[in-house]
């Protein structure tokens, strides 16, 4: 699991060079879901980030509290992608 896809993305390159298969031989993750995730030779698996989600959580948290309401934290469950280079589970 790399930070972001382009990170991700670099590390799919260095794999090719080498002839490791990812998605066979070992498991690529990235973050983010940018466009070229899903258009690579081997399209790379990700966790999408919502912003929009949470941006619109952020602004209802921000003008509960500006109306002195409480506020408490908020988790967002992530989404996994699942593409060409996760590594099949054995059966």
């Amino acid at each position: 699991m790399f930070a972001n896809d382009s990170s991700a993305i670099d590390v799919l390159g260095v794999l090719h060079g080498d002839r490791t298969a990812p998605g066979r031989y070992v498991a690529v993750v990235g973050y983010n879901d940018i466009s070229i995730s899903r258009e690579l030779t081997v399209p790379l698996t990700t966790v999408p980030s919502p912003r929009q989600e949470i941006g619109m959580r952020a602004a209802e948290m921000l003008l509960a509290v500006t109306h002195g309401l409480p506020v408490s934290s908020v988790a967002i469950a992530p989404e996994l992608i699942i593409r060409e280079t996760t590594v099949p589970t054995s059966t």
